[in-house]
């Protein structure tokens, strides 16, 4: 499992990606590494593809090991809006103990 991401920080990274461009944003597991800050990170990416801001894709590297990459939409040219940037926040904001 590589060192996850914050929502805030992928967020800027796709707001600065390029329309089409792709972005790994775990390698890993995503079942077994679903905590705390993968967590956040993996419910990040789903509402950005919710939205249509993303298409979410993984590749199989081996045994419980995956590349889970992300592209950027080609046809969404919506800059994301405050809104969502707001719930990616309070997203952030949740801590585990």
């Amino acid at each position: 499992m590589t060192n996850p991401l914050s929502p805030l920080t992928l967020l800027a990274q796709i707001k600065r990606m390029p329309k089409g461009a792709r972005f790994e944003y775990h390698r890993g597991y995503l079942p077994k590494d679903k905590t705390g800050p993968v967590s956040r990170l993996a419910a990040t990416t789903l509402i950005l593809e919710e939205e249509g801001f993303i298409t979410l894709t993984q590749k199989k590297l081996g045994f419980h090991n995956y590349s889970y990459m992300l592209q950027r939409s080609l046809y969404n040219v919506r800059e994301i809006p405050k809104e969502l940037e707001r719930a990616v926040r309070k997203l952030e904001a949740k801590r585990e103990l």
